[in-house]
């Protein structure tokens, strides 16, 4: 079952505050809400919201800098961020948008829109984390590559000192090339098998991906 998106609201109005939990709840969403800018920090360190609404006008800090904080921390695709502002001057959703806000949307809020607007950006923020993953794979990819052709050396050098050892049993230093051919070869699967567990990829998601990219072509 897919996991619930979860929406974090900073809004110091505690009406606002419940409707919209109860409205995102309703659209398939988890939502946790807060009344302060200055509180969300500890919160996102522990459990990362995949998508906040933030008020600009909040008293204790205002909405704006909070942003900028956030944006110091996470970019816009890590933690997409939507202001919510009762001010429709032009430029006061430019400044917003130039701290780095995702988008806005204006009180009082109509909820249809709303939704469209959140799913939007989580849909952006999901496939960029996807096209950086299959970047990543497609590196992963050539460095294997890059690996596998180092392996066709040793091999050679081991089959060729193998087929003299079955010719002449007590040649030890077919015997001991061939090792050393073997353990070169076991050297390099345990590189690609670091580099793969470093990437956080099991054989068969990389097979899986590599489909994808048509890298196995």
């Amino acid at each position: 079952m897919k996991a619930k998106k979860k929406i974090l609201i900073i809004d110091d109005s505690p009406i606002d505050r419940e409707m919209a939990t109860m409205m995102l709840k309703k659209n398939g969403f988890d939502v946790a809400s807060l009344s302060s800018g200055k509180k969300c920090f500890e919160m996102i360190e522990m459990d990362r919201p995949d998508i906040i609404l933030l008020d600009v006008m909040i008293p204790d800090e205002n909405g704006n800098d909070t942003l900028r904080k956030l944006r110091d921390r996470f970019s816009a695709v890590e933690l997409p961020i939507i202001m919510v502002t009762s001010n429709t001057e032009a430029t006061d959703v430019i400044h917003s948008l130039n701290l780095g806000a995702n988008d806005y949307i204006t009180k009082p809020v109509e909820y249809d829109v709303a939704i469209k607007r959140i799913e939007t950006h989580l849909k952006i923020s999901e496939l960029s984390h996807e096209m950086s993953r299959l970047k990543e794979l497609e590196a992963v990819k050539a460095i294997v590559a890059t690996y596998n052709h180092e392996i066709n050396n040793p091999l050679t050098i081991a089959i060729g000192k193998l087929d003299l050892i079955r010719i002449n049993k007590n040649s030890e230093e077919n015997i001991k090339e061939a090792e050393k051919a073997l353990w070169r070869i076991s050297d390099i699967i345990k590189k690609i098998q670091k580099l793969l567990q470093a990437q956080s990829i099991d054989y068969e998601e990389y097979d899986k991906h590599c489909d994808m990219l048509n890298l196995n072509k």
